[in-house]
């Protein structure tokens, strides 16, 4: 039985009109069902949990590993450059080659003429401001105060 089946049973067992309780050996099985289910329920919650906080160590080693290899790469590839000075190296195993490309270094921003220039514009309502504003006693239009109830199962 699903837990809406068992609160919907419980509520069955119940006189409408005078509210007694008609079958109470039922009523306080179907009770401990319930509080099973819901025990079982919080159970798998913790156990996901457990999981997914295994899973995120994991992964952030994993990032962490990935990151070092990089940059030892990185490092390995300058150090290759400066060996070879922009010479070729082949091998069975192995080839080094170079490639040319081009980009653009700006010298002085000032002397950059306008039509280069782009201009961008980057909005953010600031939400910790405006709940210390809404706080203080200053009422914000457009913005309010709601509170949310989040479940915490240790």
């Amino acid at each position: 039985m699903r837990i809406y089946e068992i609160d919907q049973a419980i509520l069955d067992l119940m006189d409408s009109e005078t509210g007694e309780v008609l079958d109470v050996e039922r009523l306080e099985s179907l009770q401990i069902e319930r509080d099973a289910k819901i025990e079982n329920l919080a159970l798998w919650y913790k156990q996901l949990i457990a999981e997914y906080e295994a899973i995120r160590f994991e992964f952030d080693r994993l990032q962490e590993r990935m990151s070092k290899k990089g940059r030892k790469a990185d490092s390995l590839a300058r150090y290759l450059a400066q060996i070879l000075d922009g010479k070729k190296f082949e091998r069975p195993r192995v080839s080094i080659g170079w490639r040319t490309a081009e980009s653009v270094n700006i010298l002085d921003e000032a002397a950059i003429d306008s039509r280069y220039i782009e201009v961008t514009e980057t909005r953010r309502i600031d939400r910790i401001g405006i709940r210390k504003a809404i706080k203080s006693g200053f009422p914000v239009p457009g913005a309010e105060i709601t509170k949310t109830r989040h479940i915490q199962i240790n």
